[in-house]
């Protein structure tokens, strides 16, 4: 059986600002979706709906760019070490897996 599997962000208003918004990380696998904040915030003005990611070319946007490739980086390296050994991994497990919660000690959390 052939699993799908995709990453995507999304922004949500963030606490205690009108303007500015939390970029979240969606995982689906087999159309089962988990998601976590990534930490990043954003402006609404530049935040690409069509393409869920950031625009712009300040310093700021280059450096969330870069986090959230890295992060989509990382957690596809999670999805393709453990879909060998567990086809029916879920995008909980690999939520978990990615934040430390799972049943391994691997850690595959960006750090800053």
């Amino acid at each position: 059986m052939q699993s799908t599997f995709n990453i995507s962000f999304l922004i949500r208003k963030a606490r205690g600002s009108k303007e500015n918004r939390t970029i979240y990380v969606r995982i689906n696998v087999n159309g089962k979706r988990a998601e976590f904040s990534s930490q990043q915030s954003i402006h609404e003005k530049h935040w690409d709906s069509k393409k869920c990611f950031p625009k712009g070319t300040t310093i700021e946007l280059k450096r969330i760019c870069n986090h959230l490739d890295r992060l989509k980086f990382n957690l596809s390296e999670i999805y393709r070490e453990h879909i060998i050994q567990n086809p029916s991994i879920s995008s909980k497990d690999i939520k978990n897996l990615f934040l430390g919660n799972g049943p391994t000690e691997d850690n595959y959390r960006i750090k800053q």
